[in-house]
């Protein structure tokens, strides 16, 4: 492109490249088939999260908030 040039071995560079793309899309699970090659995607599935945090300071710092739920 314009005036850039590229030395050295492309071909590893490709290869490297390749390599590492393939890796990523591996550990994403782009190639899981429903019951095999797990990625990320899929092992982060039934994951839950505290919507409820503790106190970041003061006296009660550490301790969640009371929560009273009802119908």
């Amino acid at each position: 492109m314009g005036s850039m040039f590229f030395e050295g071995n492309g071909g590893s560079f490709i290869g490297a490249f390749k390599d590492r793309i393939h890796h990523i899309l591996e550990a994403n699970g782009a190639f899981f088939d429903g019951s095999e090659k797990k990625g990320h995607a899929q092992k982060n599935q039934f994951i839950s999260f505290n919507t409820l945090q503790p106190y970041p300071e003061g006296k009660n710092k550490g301790l969640y908030p009371t929560i009273m739920i009802q119908p």
